[in-house]
Formats: structure tokens, C-alpha cells, sequence
């Protein structure tokens, strides 16, 4: 336990390099008392709006959340989303700002009504776009030079145009060669990009599609051997399961009650990446600090972060 408690008192030392699909997530909260008349459909009396950071962008105010510093690579249009998540940036110390505004694009928006805690709709702004050549090159460019300064890269892939096949393979390439260890979220739909990654991170539902196997072990040695990479499998209530090295590993939850959710996956990968940054730690280690951190953030409403001390505390439970 030492040992991981004093990585994590390392993590003001580190850099980490996010990668993904970055998003503004809004959160419309109000209380509901009536029915519309128009239709049968309840009215929400607006209270609050809360913006934040989400995606790769959520991935990103996590890893600061906890001390360390980011580079944070994604596109965003030139458009009023795109200028808010370019606000929340310059207001969020230690991001360091790599995006790609393009005229092309459209910043993905997730705009959820939430009344007296429960989540009544989503609306979703989005419009897939693909990285042109001259993009990836760009990035590329800054990508490699950075590099030198992390031992580990999260690429976030939601699918909203960032990643092809052949851009992730340059990625993950470049890494290898300097040694950096790459951690991957994706959909399944695009997970054989990201093969020979040192970790990809699927929830149960992702992972059973991964996969024509049934049950979570099989599942997850399957997507280890066609993908040559290791295997944490987020499983909600049920923990994790972790596929390491041929070896299999299952970690019961740590969530206390369950709130809200909304980006525990992104949290899951930041503490990854971060504990993964001490060579001393392994792969299961790292898991079971992420494990700890989830259990903080499903308590909590909205796209939430967890802070060192609360991590150290629960570690300590």
C-alpha cells in the first residue's frame, strides 16, 4: 500500500499526454412539479446550468484534478461550443492547450436535462468529421515532440472522427519507440485500431462486443490475444476484471452508493495512466487505485474528478 500511496503523492510530477475526441458536456438542472398542457411531457423549472469539460476534455480535468499536468490533443469547431471549451481550458491550470480548430468541424455537445437527480433527456450536438491529412500531420508533429516529456498516452476515442486506423497505428508507433506506454478507450467498433497498445479499457457492454466469447474471463483473454495487449474490464457493481500478462485478476467494487455515472470512465483511465507513470507499478495495482477512484466518482452528480486527498482517504478505508 506504501508504495502506491507514494506514487500517488508523485502525481504533481507528471505529464500526460490525452488524445481523443473532446466534448462540452452541459448539465440543465431544475425540478419538475407539473405536466405540460401541450403535450404529456413534464415541465423542468431551470434552476442551475453547470458546463464542463467532456470526453477527452473530461479525461483531461481528471488527470489535473489530481495534480499532474496534461497536453491535451483534439478538434473542436469555430463555433459557440467550441469557444466555451476554449474558455474552460484557459480557466483549468495545468491543461496544456494542443486542439485543432477547424472551420470543418462541429464541437460534439451533450446537453442533459437532470431534474431532483435523474437524468429526464439527453440532446446531442455532433456531426462526424474526419481529421484531414494536413490535421494528422500537424499533430503528429507536436505529438512526437512531447512525447520526450510522459511515460504514458491516453487516446480517448468516442468515435466522433478523431482516430483512423492508419493515424492511430502513427500513435502508437511513435510511442513504442520512445518507450511511452499507451492506454486505450474506445468502442468496439474501433478497437482493432489500437492494437498492440499496452491497455485497452472496455466497460462490460463494450467488451461483449469485442468478443464471441460469453463470460468476462474468456472475454477478456480473447480481446488480449487478437489485440496483443492487456485487458481492464470496468464491470459497475461488479468491479473489475483484469487480464494481464496471460494472468487474469478480479477486483470488487469500491463504490459506496451509486449517484450518477457520467464519465467514471474517464476517471478509471486518468488514474490508470497516472499510476502507470511509476514503472514500479503494475498493471493490477494500477487497477485497484482506479477501482478506488471510480467508487469516489459514481457518488458524485455530473462529469466529476477526484482530488488526491479523497483517493489517499479511501485507500486508507
Amino acid at each position: 500500500m506504501k508504495k502506491l500511496t507514494t506514487s500517488i503523492s508523485h502525481f504533481k510530477n507528471k505529464h500526460i499526454i490525452v488524445i481523443g475526441d473532446v466534448m462540452l458536456d452541459r448539465f440543465i438542472i431544475g425540478t419538475v412539479d407539473r405536466i405540460s398542457p401541450e403535450a404529456p411531457v413534464p415541465v423542468v423549472s431551470k434552476k442551475e446550468e453547470v458546463v464542463t469539460l467532456g470526453g477527452a476534455g473530461n479525461v483531461a480535468n481528471n488527470i489535473v484534478a489530481l495534480g499532474a499536468k496534461v497536453s491535451l490533443f483534439g478538434v473542436i469547431g469555430k463555433d459557440a461550443s467550441g469557444k466555451v471549451v476554449q474558455k474552460l481550458i484557459e480557466k483549468t491550470k495545468n491543461i496544456q492547450n494542443e486542439l485543432t480548430v477547424s472551420a470543418r468541424y462541429v464541437t460534439t455537445d451533450k446537453t442533459r436535462i437532470v431534474s431532483h437527480g435523474q437524468h429526464m433527456v439527453r440532446i446531442d450536438t455532433e456531426e462526424l468529421v474526419h481529421l484531414s491529412e494536413k490535421d494528422e500531420e500537424q499533430i503528429l508533429s507536436r505529438y512526437k515532440a512531447l512525447l520526450k516529456k510522459t511515460e504514458v498516452v491516453i487516446l480517448s476515442d468516442y468515435m466522433k472522427g478523431m482516430f483512423s486506423e492508419m493515424f492511430v497505428k502513427k500513435l502508437i508507433t511513435l510511442a513504442h519507440d520512445r518507450e511511452v506506454k499507451v492506454v486505450v478507450d474506445t468502442k468496439p467498433r474501433h478497437s482493432h485500431f489500437f492494437k498492440g497498445a499496452y491497455c485497452i479499457k472496455p466497460n462490460k457492454k463494450e467488451a461483449l462486443l469485442m468478443s464471441f466469447e460469453k463470460d468476462v474471463p474468456r472475454i477478456a483473454k480473447d480481446i488480449a490475444t487478437k489485440l496483443h495487449t492487456n485487458v481492464l474490464i470496468t464491470l459497475g457493481e461488479e468491479g473489475m476484471y483484469i487480464f494481464e500478462k496471460g494472468k487474469g485478476y478480479q477486483i470488487a467494487t469500491k463504490a459506496k452508493r451509486i449517484f450518477d455515472v457520467v464519465g467514471a470512465g474517464d476517471t478509471v483511465i486518468a488514474v490508470l495512466a497516472l499510476m502507470l507513470t511509476d514503472k514500479k507499478v503494475t498493471l493490477v495495482d494500477a487497477a485497484n487505485v482506479a477501482n478506488h477512484a471510480a467508487g469516489i466518482v459514481v457518488s458524485k452528480r455530473g462529469t466529476a474528478t477526484v482530488t488526491q486527498k479523497e483517493l489517499l482517504d479511501s485507500l486508507k478505508d
